[in-house]
């Protein structure tokens, strides 16, 4: 992985570079040499200037002629992507394929950013009328918190958990402890929804070779994979205070494997803003609907508990890469499992949910990893 942050200097092919070098240094390099390449990105081609980004990745870093394929799902790239790239490989078609999340973010201004993020809204019917990712999401914590009676003071409970697991993570863009009071001094989003309850939009790449038992002897297996969508708009759901896509998936891949998403080690999941984190723990299965925050003050899943949910801080400290950001949470989860923790070691781990979200939370992947 490369530690999210304003990397001006560095281009797309520069920033997976040094997530391959970083590769080298801590793994030793690939297992064995990948057939093609499923590169994650949600905005190279609207913010970076840059279609056929496999393509372009291919050339420069030497992969040619091999096949390379771009996946965009939104802020859920990335596990969209690993899904390709798993089916390539479970499928026969390719023995390795290098899966690469990467995103240049940081060299725009902020409504530069709003108007890309408008565009994973229902944009004819929603987004034209000002209805962005963070108004969404304040829409929904909205009603979250008037339902259940949840505080803003809970609410900040989950930026504070992040940057407590963040100190521990070398690669995490914010490793400073943060306050629920610095959190309701920050400036605000769209109400209720502050700027300390999402992380620091970011560039980055992070990358991982997924390969079949023939081409490399790993020490993690994907046990399952699922995905699921929700409607676009919000005027169209039923309820706004549930995560229909998150759960469906986490649903399917619990049938599968035959695992209970609360019997795992660890949860990675895709926190865009405090109100998804909450959101999506429910979605999940760990907690009762409307307990989530509840549950953060009672102190339960972080050290010393199971499961330990994000701890590598999340897309809150770990820095907001877009759609790069499912890859590095699988990188995250991998780690935990071999025992190089990124963020809070979880001891003697052997199973790692990891779960992308997209849009409004319109789509959503999960994968369940486990160590051999």
């Amino acid at each position: 992985m490369v530690r999210p942050g304003r990397h001006y200097d560095k281009g797309f092919v520069e920033l997976v570079d040094e997530a391959l070098v970083d590769l080298e240094r801590s793994e030793g390099g690939l297992c064995a040499e990948p057939e093609a390449i499923v590169v994650a990105s949600a905005f190279s081609a609207v913010l970076g200037d840059q279609l056929i980004l496999g393509d372009h990745l291919a050339t420069w870093l030497g992969y040619t002629p091999r096949p390379a394929f771009r996946i965009e799902a939104g802020h859920g790239s990335g596990g969209a992507a690993f899904t390709l790239a798993y089916s390539l490989v479970a499928s026969g078609a390719y023995r390795a394929v290098l899966l690469v999340g990467v995103e240049k973010l940081a060299d725009h201004p902020t409504w530069v950013q709003g108007w890309a993020w408008t565009l994973e809204t229902d944009s004819v019917n929603e987004g034209f009328y000002g209805l962005n990712l963070p108004a969404a999401y304040a829409l929904m914590a909205r009603f979250y918190m008037e339902t259940f009676g949840v505080t803003r003071r809970q609410l900040s409970l989950w930026p504070v958990r992040m940057h407590e697991h963040a100190r521990e993570n070398p690669y995490a863009a914010l490793r400073n402890p943060l306050t629920p009071e610095a959190v309701e001094r920050s400036p605000l989003l769209a109400e209720p929804l502050h700027q300390f309850d999402a992380g620091p939009v970011s560039d980055g790449a992070a990358v991982l070779l997924l390969a079949s038992g023939e081409a490399c002897k790993g020490d993690v297996v994907v046990e399952a994979v699922a995905s699921a969508t929700d409607y676009t708009g919000l005027g169209l759901r039923p309820a706004l205070d549930e995560l229909r896509s998150v759960r469906v998936a986490v649903e399917k891949v619990s049938r599968s494997a035959g695992v209970n998403p609360a019997r795992v080690d660890v949860v990675e999941l895709r926190d865009i803003y405090s109100i998804t984190g909450l959101l999506a723990m429910e979605a999940i299965g760990l907690v009762e609907k409307g307990q989530a925050a509840r549950a953060l003050e009672e102190g339960r899943f972080t050290r010393g508990d199971r499961p330990v949910v994000n701890p590598s801080g999340g897309t809150k400290a770990r820095g907001e890469v877009g759609g790069a950001t499912g890859v590095y949470q699988l990188v995250e989860a991998y780690r935990q499992l071999v025992g190089k923790p990124a963020g809070v070691p979880v001891d003697g781990a052997e199973k790692a949910l990891v779960v992308d979200i997209g849009g409004v939370a319109s789509n959503a992947t999960a994968i369940l990893l486990s160590k051999t």
